[in-house]
């Protein structure tokens, strides 16, 4: 194989195949869905999540694969932030929001608890 992962050693025959699987080490995702924002590391895989899209929000365009999303999604319409930051008072939509905000804003803060549901 003319093309070796330099992290794992994998090989590839295409140049192009290569940079796809390093996105496996690296985490990057530039696929976006147009619908709900979820990012992928293959286009392919962007466009068969895509598919089958059954659940849409009645406030707006967007379709959802999963009916917990679009519940989720539809906090945003009504304003609900459920999940409250202990340090600051900050309140999010969605407890990984929160969690991810604790960890830049406050990284030093020892006992961080996740408030809301």
């Amino acid at each position: 194989m003319p093309y070796k992962c330099e992290i794992c050693g994998k090989g590839f025959r295409f140049k192009t195949s290569m940079y796809g699987h390093k996105r496996i080490h690296t985490g990057e995702k530039p696929y976006t869905c147009g619908l709900c924002s979820k990012s992928f590391s293959y286009e392919k895989i962007k466009d068969l999540y895509n598919v089958g899209m059954t659940h849409k929000c009645e406030k707006c365009p967007r379709e959802f694969k999963h009916k917990s999303s679009l519940r989720i999604h539809d906090r945003t319409h009504n304003n609900e932030k459920p999940f409250k930051c202990d340090v600051c008072g900050t309140r999010f939509t969605q407890k990984g929001n929160l969690k991810k905000h604790v960890n830049k804003k406050h990284p030093n803060v020892e006992s961080n608890r996740v408030q809301g549901q």
